[in-house]
């Protein structure tokens, strides 16, 4: 909280970064009332999705209709996003990206007085390097 109140940013990602703390067998109201208020989403499904195809829904973030996969499947050069989050956007964020499989939200932003954006799976399985350099750009 500290940081985002500097007006900082933040970019989040990874499979189980709502989910982890939702479905847990051990609530935690504190944990749950900071993703919500401050990282802003909310789960909306884990295991969002089987295959890896993610597409760009928003031309202030990438060219329209742009789309991209992540490894989903074992192999020998990475792990794998075996179980991506699907997350909701809630209080003034909005989705940035969408699983094709089934347009769950794959990723989100806010931009305020601070500024988030978290995906659902983990930006290091993103299978194509030009595709993670133009995310960091």
């Amino acid at each position: 909280s500290e940081y985002l109140n500097k007006g900082s940013k933040l970019f989040i990602s990874g499979s189980y970064i709502a989910s982890d703390v939702q479905l847990s067998n051990v609530l935690n109201t504190n944990k749950m009332n900071f993703i919500k208020d401050k990282l802003k989403f909310v789960l909306a499904s884990n295991h969002a999705v089987k295959n890896g195809t993610v597409v760009n829904i928003s031309e202030n973030f990438l060219p329209k209709d742009y789309n991209f996969n992540f490894v989903t499947e074992m192999n020998d050069s990475i792990y794998n996003a075996e179980a991506p989050d699907a997350l909701k956007p809630v209080n003034e964020s909005k989705t940035l990206l969408r699983y094709k499989e089934n347009l769950y939200s794959a990723a989100v932003a806010y931009k305020g007085d601070y500024a988030i954006i978290a995906f659902g799976f983990p930006f290091e399985t993103i299978k194509n390097e030009r595709d993670r350099i133009k995310f960091l750009l």
